[in-house]
Order: structure tokens, then sequence, then C-alpha cells
């Protein structure tokens, strides 16, 4: 058994809600994609229960991070 990332491999969608206008969260991928321009094809860097991503407000524009918590699979 292993632990995927549900919002990764896009078996499931989590929806937020912006805490600053109540706008629909858009998930902007894993937190380690924005630490340069190679840095997506780096190895995953996680806790291993969860996979920050981060989230953009569509209406708004503020960006938070989420923990995504794994799957079993």
């Amino acid at each position: 058994m292993e632990y995927i990332c549900p919002q990764c491999n896009e078996i499931k969608n989590c929806n937020y809600i912006c805490s600053k206008c109540g706008g629909i969260m858009e998930d902007k991928g894993r937190v380690q994609e924005y630490y340069g321009p190679y840095s997506a094809d780096a190895p995953i860097e996680d806790n291993g229960n969860s996979c920050t991503h981060v989230f953009l407000c569509n209406k708004c524009n503020f960006m938070e991070r989420n923990n995504v918590k794994k799957v079993i699979i």
C-alpha cells in the first residue's frame, strides 16, 4: 500500500473557500513547484501524511497554502 496525494493525481479535487472574500480557491500546484524553474522536476518533499498545495482565490487573488490529506491506494 502506498500513500498518494489525490489532488496531484487528479483522483479528487479539494475545494476551498477564500477566508478573505468567500470566493473559490483554485489549486495552483504543490508548494515545491514555486521554489524555482526546475523545482517541479525535483523529488517530492512532503511530510508523509499530506501534500502542501498553493491555492489562489479566483475573486481577490489571495494565495494560501493548504495541506491535502493523502489517501491509500
